[in-house]
This record gives structure tokens, sequence and C-alpha cells, in this order.
């Protein structure tokens, strides 16, 4: 069944958003077991269909409310297949994914979007991940969709490294601790912020030092192991 939502195919990508919101529907009501196998698919499809109103954007005016319709749809079936059990990691996924396909298709909500996108991937991680080496995945993972992304500015920017390096800080064991705020640590640097990265990256090993390992966090970010 997840397979089959490649196979509908419209001829205009309006009706193809038709047609997702149809099998939408009708996927929903196949209960809990069946939607982590159909409800994926079917946000993947709705992303592929973003980036086909983007190669469109001459034709079509408003061509960036339709990804912003679209978008939401996504973020709304994706919290729903993020309500069930042992399904917080495909949904963080998920998540990220939205997240980084606003990012590239750059439409005039995008940031907004990213970032609630970004948000949810956040909440569902404290609510729903507890393993320590699911968390050390997960916020690597985090990162290193977030160090990807451009369209954000310094406004939403600072908050989320923040969180990224603020979340690694609390992991579990402390050398999780260390990998995940040196791995953080990227974000303070990342040329795609227009900030000078040297005080964020001072402050961060400051926080480090304050939490009893920033010595080795310190002598990760000088020697770049």
């Amino acid at each position: 069944m997840g397979r089959l939502i490649f196979l509908m195919q419209a001829v205009s990508p309006d009706q193809q958003y038709l047609i997702l919101n149809a099998a939408r529907k009708h996927f929903g009501n196949g209960g809990d077991k069946r939607i982590k196998y159909t409800l994926p698919p079917l946000v993947f499809a709705a992303f592929r269909l973003a980036f086909q109103y983007k190669s469109k954007q001459e034709e079509d005016d408003k061509w960036s409310k339709k990804c912003n319709k679209i978008f939401q749809f996504c973020l709304q079936t994706v919290s729903a297949l993020a309500k069930g059990e042992k399904r917080a990691e495909l949904s963080l996924r998920l998540f990220l994914q939205g997240a980084l396909a606003a990012d590239r298709i750059a439409f005039d909500n995008c940031e907004s979007v990213a970032y609630e996108f970004m948000s949810q991937a956040f909440s569902l991680y404290e609510e729903e991940i507890s393993d320590s080496k699911a968390q050390l995945a997960a916020i690597t993972l985090i990162v290193g969709t977030f160090e990807q992304m451009s369209c954000f500015g310094e406004e939403n920017h600072e908050p989320l490294r923040s969180q990224c390096a603020v979340t690694a800080s609390k992991l579990l064991k402390k050398p999780d601790q260390c990998r995940g705020v040196a791995i953080s640590s990227h974000l303070f640097w990342s040329g795609r912020t227009k900030e000078n990265p040297d005080a964020p990256v001072g402050e961060l090993v400051e926080k480090s030092r304050f939490f009893g390992w920033g010595e080795v966090v310190s002598r990760f970010l000088v020697s770049g192991r």
C-alpha cells in the first residue's frame, strides 16, 4: 500500500495535491499498525510535489502559497504518525526531512515553516526518546540536518543552535555529552550564518567548563579530534 501512492500521478500539480489529500484520508483510517507504512511515503510524495511547484514558479504566481499549504499538510501528517508507540525515531527523521526540504525550496514562508519542523523534532526528542544511544544518534542527526540549512536568520538560528548544545549537554553519559557538544559546536562557526563565529564558540566552551568537562571539549575544538 505504501508504494501505491507513487503510482498515482496526475496531469497537473494541483490535481496531484487533491490525490494526496484523498489518500491521506483513506490511509488515516487504516489503523495504528498500518499508518507507519502508508504515511511516510505520502509525506515524501508531498515533498516531491512541493519541488514540482518550485520548478514551475515562473508559470504559477501562487506557487509559494501552495508550497506552504503542502508543508502544513506534511506537518499534520507527521504529527499524526508521531502519536503512536515506537515511531518516535521515524517521525523525528520526517520532521528533519521536512525542515531540510523547506530550506531547499525557499518559498516565501520557508523560514517559519522550517523552524516549526525543527521545533517539533526537538519536542519529539525530549518527550519520546530515552535510550542513551538513540539520544546521541538523534542529536547527531538534528545537528547534521541543521548545519546544512541556510534559510534561518540570526534571530531563529541562535536559539536553535543553543538548543542543540544544551540538549547535547544533557545526554546521560559524559562521553556522549562530550561528543554531542563537540558536534553541536560546528553550528557556532558554520559558514551559513553571517555572524562572527568566534564569540559563540568561546561561550560554548565556557558553558562546557561549567559542567565539568570543558577540557575534553576544548581539546576537541582546538585539535579537531
